[in-house]
């Protein structure tokens, strides 16, 4: 039984990992990235997000179990508390090593409705594989997903950061094509786009994809880019407006008050009459 859990003595915390246990694989630029980012938190766990963000897309799509140990030692951190983080989100690739491209069909209410089973059988018979299984080629993933927001669309896949929708099988054909021609991870950038939403504009280190640079995914801009100083232009002096308005005349209101109606006075009886009151 593990020391760390055991029967009738108290559960000590998993220690952070030590940098001689571990093959580092970040980049120089990668570390800078996450040290960026957590500046913008009060403290180190609040970034084991972006951070295990910057690590699926270092490792290629797949957050392994060097990949989280790495996050929680770069933000000081515990593997079981990031190991809870990463598995509790399903976009982290944590069950499994993926393929270049993910496909993940939505299989929710609208996609069902308009078809999207068909499609997922479909493309299984295509690329020869069950959802959660890769191609023996390592092309493609296939995964079944809860309600991807685009219900207008349906039925809909998503391929890395792209929506696709509504796919038919001749549409899947053109498209499993070009992704087979398509260099570099679409995982692996969805995890890049991601971290440049995390960056901001100003703190960006990277600009654009660009898988065919040995080394690493994207081009470089330049080191921790500031915000640039906004160009203000120099003051016009005001034109001066003149407003014609045209005042009506002042309205004299007399409010008259209602007359009260009066009951009819009843008339006096005929002379030589007797008039009796039948009423009582």
């Amino acid at each position: 039984m593990s020391d760390l859990i055991q029967l009738g003595a108290p559960n000590a915390r998993p220690r952070q990992p030590r940098e001689e246990e571990l093959n580092l694989r970040f980049s120089q630029d990668a570390i800078s990235e996450l040290t960026t980012i957590a500046t913008h938190y009060p403290d180190q766990k609040s970034a084991i997000l972006p951070g295990l963000w910057i690590a699926q897309r270092e490792y290629g799509g797949y957050l392994s179990g060097e990949a989280i140990a790495e996050v929680a030692f770069r933000l000081g951190r515990s593997y079981a508390e990031v190991e809870g983080v990463a598995t509790f989100y399903s976009m982290y690739n944590t069950a499994h090593e993926v393929g270049t491209h993910m496909i993940e069909v939505c299989t929710c209410l609208s996609c069902q409705v308009c078809g999207a089973y068909p499609i997922a059988e479909y493309l299984k018979k295509k690329l020869g594989v069950e959802f959660g299984e890769t191609t023996p080629d390592g092309v493609f993933t296939l995964h079944e997903v809860e309600c991807l927001n685009a219900c207008d669309r349906a039925p809909l896949i998503q391929v890395g950061d792209q929506y696709y929708g509504p796919v038919d099988e001749g549409f899947l054909d053109n498209l499993l094509d070009q992704l087979r021609e398509t260099e570099g991870s679409t995982v692996a950038k969805l995890a890049h786009e991601i971290v440049q939403v995390h960056l901001g504009e100003a703190e960006s280190l990277w600009r654009e994809w660009k898988p065919e640079l040995t080394g690493t995914y994207y081009e470089k801009v330049s080191t921790m880019a500031t915000a640039p100083e906004p160009t203000l232009a120099a003051p016009s002096a005001p034109v001066p407006v003149t407003l014609e308005t045209e005042v009506a005349p002042p309205v004299s209101m007399v409010v008259e008050e209602p007359t009260p109606e009066l009951d009819p006075e009843p008339e006096p009886p005929a002379k030589g009459r007797i008039v009796v009151d039948d009423s009582a």
